[in-house]
């Protein structure tokens, strides 16, 4: 199978689980009451968290340490890393049968204990389900991994559906994670039962190595939490569940923006290295180019987002539409952290990332702590923008500091101050929004059939 192919695979894969999640949103929203969307957000974000330490980093593992001498060993060590999982899943289902009744008690809002339970018991089939996965891709399987990937989405949406329309609610959207995962992890396993019972004596085990690698990712994951993520606890402990539930809606609004943008990473991303050793200038000017193209991305969410949130959910979830600009306007500042960071990773083995993320990861739980126990969420969205401009400079002055590109900041300056005019706009004189963008759009497209055949000789290099 081709590379090229490989990544359509992927891609489609990646497609079509965010496509699912997009859609039923609106229909949860119609099903459940503000509160309980709220709490069943507070759920996910409790999994995303408990999921960095229980997996251990497991699959990346699998990636960074793939070279053996046989197959026997290859086999080996994807057993010893399945025992680890397998260790971590058992510690999973030890605490939904036992201690999820004391655990409730200690969260900061009130949840059900069978929704919980439940989150234990896809937790642990995910951490396990995760390596087979993994194993699917190391071994270029794309068409095998898309398939198991949809399968889960879409068999978990229709139960999920099934069982809202009963009015099981929460517990049944729960539930549906919970079934899924393990039906499709016990099918894996009878389709590789010949792998399962390879004998791996002569396989190679986890070292030291290994360990301080596990460690590693974990913390980074962490630290990527601490950024995206701590924030809900903060939200649904100062500000309750129905605050957390319009945060949520307006989450999955902006991260389309991200998905719009996940084909220039995938294009861009393998390659930025080597562009940078044969034409500097070239790696200097292709970030802004995806940077352009990453604004007009939140530009659109942030002035028709609203009105896709009239039109798709409830009234109730009305002040989503004031919290989406603010979103977007973190996720552009973000992408330029990662767009014009690569002497960060260039050189030093990539020592600078973790030390700044993990700084920037404690300003923004504190941020948020304190913005949401003593002002709201606007303030905790101001926290949150000005952490990650803090971000964006440490990585910009640390990167040039160790290679210097020729970046041609007068672009970033316009761009910055287009993208601040529109959030205000936005946010108080809506009708002025919509010329505004409606005039930007033709002028990005005028501009872009002009210069159509320097951006195509600049992108084909």
């Amino acid at each position: 199978m081709s590379k090229t192919t490989n990544i359509l695979y992927y891609a489609l894969a990646i497609l079509s689980l965010k496509g699912i999640s997009l859609v039923m949103m609106p229909i949860m929203t119609r099903y459940l009451s503000v509160s309980d969307y709220g709490m069943l957000n507070f759920l996910v974000s409790i999994a995303s968290m408990l999921s960095i330490v229980l997996s251990l980093g497991l699959s990346e593992l699998l990636y960074r340490f793939n070279q053996f001498k046989n197959n026997s060993q290859r086999l080996g060590f994807y057993k010893s890393c399945l025992k680890i999982a397998l260790c971590s899943a058992c510690l999973c289902l030890i605490i939904a049968i036992f201690f999820v009744d004391t655990l409730v008690t200690l969260l900061p809002t009130q949840l059900s204990t069978e929704a919980l339970r439940l989150l234990f018991t896809n937790l642990g089939g995910s951490v396990v389900l995760a390596l087979p996965l993994a194993i699917l891709r190391i071994h270029g399987k794309a068409k095998a991994f898309m398939l198991t990937s949809v399968s889960q989405g879409v068999l978990q949406a229709i139960i999920t559906l099934l069982l809202l329309e009963a009015g099981y609610g929460v517990v049944g959207v729960m539930f549906s994670g919970a079934a899924v995962v393990w039906f499709i992890l016990f099918f894996l396993a009878w389709h590789y039962r010949t792998f399962i019972t390879v004998n791996e004596k002569s396989g190679t085990n986890i070292t030291n190595e290994h360990g301080l690698y596990i460690l590693s990712i974990t913390l980074s994951s962490l630290f990527a939490y601490g950024l995206n993520g701590a924030e809900n606890w903060f939200l649904v402990s100062f500000q309750g569940k129905e605050t957390l539930a319009m945060y949520f809606v307006a989450t999955q609004f902006a991260l389309v923006t991200s998905i719009a943008f996940e084909p220039f990473r995938l294009w861009w991303f393998p390659q930025r290295f080597n562009t940078f050793q044969n034409n500097e200038q070239k790696a200097a000017d292709i970030p802004l180019y995806g940077l352009a193209y990453a604004l007009l991305i939140v530009i659109t969410m942030m002035t028709l987002g609203p009105f896709m949130i009239d039109l798709l959910l409830p009234g109730e979830y009305a002040e989503s539409k004031k919290i989406l600009p603010w979103l977007c306007v973190v996720f552009f500042i973000k992408t330029i952290s990662e767009l014009l960071n690569l002497g960060c990773y260039y050189k030093n083995n990539a020592q600078a990332a973790p030390i700044i993320n993990g700084f920037c990861a404690v300003l923004a739980i504190l941020g948020c702590y304190l913005s949401l126990k003593y002002y709201d969420l606007y303030i905790m969205l101001y926290v949150l923008i000005a952490v990650h401009t803090i971000r964006s400079l440490m990585f910009l002055i640390r990167s040039q500091i160790l290679v210097t590109l020729p970046y041609k900041y007068k672009y970033l300056i316009c761009m910055i101050s287009f993208l601040v005019a529109q959030t205000l706009l936005v946010s108080h004189y809506q009708l002025y929004a919509l010329i505004f963008f409606a005039s930007a759009c033709l002028i990005v497209i005028s501009v872009g059939f002009i210069q159509r055949k320097h951006v195509v000789h600049l992108l084909r290099g």
